[in-house]
């Protein structure tokens, strides 16, 4: 399968009992997955409930997806694993954490090459509080920004790279 810009994902319970809801995870090893989201469950029912939940920020190569089934008394399973392969051309910023944060942000970001890049963080005024060249392989990389120096508010993290700018919400406390 192919996919650029998101993945919908389906599922389909048969009888449900107590469940309170289903934690989406996705992983790049199928071993250590991360939670990208959460879908609140019937409860309890008889006969045959769909679900769907859709990852708008699916990564680059595979993908692998699980469901984590949590009963409203915190007991969880896990769904079977799924993999899912991306194709997509481009680079962008998968996930920023902490958010918010106090001092070092992290930064996960995959790459569709071997490329330099700019990482700036810009205030609401347009201003840059700072800005980092970083090297990045092609796949998954994992980059970090100090910001220890900036003062507390909200910004606008900047990817810039031959294929465009990338953007995601930053809250410095």
């Amino acid at each position: 399968m192919e996919f650029t810009k998101e993945v919908l994902l389906q599922w389909q319970t048969a009888d449900e009992k107590n469940v309170a809801k289903f934690s989406i995870e996705r992983s790049t090893d199928g071993i250590h997955f991360t939670s990208i989201g959460e879908v609140k469950a019937l409860g309890n029912t008889h006969g045959k409930s769909d679900y769907q939940f859709i990852d708008y920020a699916p990564l680059f190569g595979s993908n692998y997806y699980r469901l984590k089934i949590i009963d409203e008394d915190q007991q969880f399973a896990y769904s079977n694993i799924i993999q899912l392969q991306n194709k997509a051309t481009g680079t962008q910023i998968l996930n920023v954490f902490p958010n918010p944060v106090h001092d070092l942000v992290n930064i996960e970001i995959q790459s569709k090459e071997n490329e330099q890049g700019i990482l700036q963080l810009i205030d609401a005024s347009g201003k840059v509080h700072t800005r980092k060249t970083i090297d990045l392989k092609t796949g998954y990389n994992k980059k970090s920004l100090s910001l220890e120096a900036i003062p507390a508010g909200v910004y606008q993290l900047q990817l810039v790279v031959k294929s465009g700018v990338y953007a995601y919400k930053v809250i410095k406390q």
